[in-house]
């Protein structure tokens, strides 16, 4: 039995930070249109449910807490209790008591699902800027996202992105004030560094997600530096959304060669592939026509008529959960083109779905025995499929 609808939306109250609307309204800023994206956002102030689950459960491997691909399965079994237990999403997201120590990923979450309607992103297309170490390291912002066709320079916009749980999200709490003057202190940092600062981009917003128990979600919009960035923006995108796509292959299929054939490939597009011809990993066992049936499906699940395939998977909590990713998405990777990569993404969706399966178990990496699953895929602009129960 399946039943397919569109997907469901989060309310979301973006703003200027006081004092940051003219701020956003000058040099870089208005040349990236800011003040127009922020008021088409306002007119319906809605995130993909399907977007903000792809951030809130897949956590990036460049953070050391979620290197191997059993720690971010891991925390989607964990992330997907909390859910359910300390965090109310039905229209909008609220928290519940004892929720603090998930400030910070609903706070990424919200912020990236925001920055994704502003500009027209994915999940794929976020990686996150190394921290610098050592006594002279300088401050940097959380996320750097290259943006293509959006000025003719092909644009790069970086997040610096925070959050908070408040008892009332309409008053200007101490949290959110305090998440303000560090990103205002970050901000003149990274400024006195001037040439030396080594991740400069056209512009800069600071984003600070504030959620209480009882109204809807708030999202603050910041003014931190601009600068720019020396090398080809294109090729970087193809390469992020490369990495995006070994991570996510990893996840499904930890002993496969493809991640790591497109981790290679990603290297040489960071390197300047436009001035070269990035080859094809078309070839045995790589070959776009077969590999996701063929091979990346093997003791998996395949959605033919959905083209998605994945693993059903049972962690400590003992309740399912779904991890896919969309084929066509892996058979653009294998080909390298280009324009294939940029230009992917998906409409969110959702979708009620039963069938048998045999779960993996985590902790043993086993499978376990056959079993009647009913899940709610969630389909997130990046190609992604999180299935929960439904």
């Amino acid at each position: 039995m399946r039943t397919s609808h569109g997907s469901q939306s989060l309310k979301i109250n973006l703003d200027y930070y006081k004092g940051h609307e003219s701020l956003l309204a000058t040099g870089a800023y208005k040349t990236l249109d800011t003040a127009k994206r922020v008021e088409g956002f306002q007119k319906h102030g809605l995130i993909p449910l399907s977007d903000f689950l792809n951030y809130f459960l897949i956590r990036r491997q460049e953070n050391p807490n979620y290197k191997t691909y059993l720690d971010r399965l891991n925390h989607i079994d964990k992330a997907s209790m909390w859910l359910e237990d300390i965090l109310d999403i039905n229209t909008t997201i609220n928290w519940k008591s004892g929720s603090n120590r998930e400030q910070e990923g609903v706070g990424e979450a919200v912020s990236l699902s925001v920055a994704n309607s502003l500009f027209g992103l994915t999940a794929a297309d976020w990686t996150t800027i190394p921290e610098q170490k050592g006594r002279k390291a300088h401050p940097t912002f959380d996320f750097e996202q290259t943006l293509v066709g959006i000025t003719s320079q092909n644009s790069i916009v970086q997040i610096e992105s925070k959050g908070s749980f408040v008892q009332d999200n309409t008053l200007n709490s101490s949290a959110v004030s305090s998440h303000a003057r560090n990103i205002v202190k970050k901000k003149t940092s990274i400024a006195s560094k001037g040439t030396a600062y080594k991740h400069p981009a056209m512009a800069m917003y600071g984003m600070i997600a504030a959620i209480d128990p009882m109204n809807e979600a708030k999202c603050w919009l910041l003014d931190p530096p601009a600068d720019f960035l020396e090398g080809n923006p294109r090729d970087i995108k193809v390469a992020t959304r490369l990495e995006y796509v070994a991570s996510i292959v990893s996840m499904l299929a930890p002993t496969a060669k493809l991640p790591h054939a497109l981790l290679e490939r990603a290297k040489l597009w960071r390197e300047g592939a436009a001035s070269k011809k990035v080859e094809s990993l078309e070839g045995h066992p790589f070959t776009g026509d077969n590999y996701v049936e063929t091979y990346l499906a093997k003791s998996k699940i395949l959605m033919k008529d959905q083209d998605i395939v994945g693993q059903v998977y049972v962690g400590e909590s003992g309740k399912i959960f779904f991890l896919g990713l969309r084929g066509d998405l892996v058979r653009a990777a294998i080909k390298q083109e280009p324009d294939a990569i940029i230009n992917a993404r998906f409409l969110p969706s959702e979708e009620k779905t039963d069938f048998i399966a045999e779960p993996l178990l985590i902790r043993h990496w086993k499978k376990g025995s056959p079993r009647k699953v009913s899940i709610t895929l969630y389909t997130a602009s990046s190609g992604v499929v999180i299935g929960l129960p439904s």
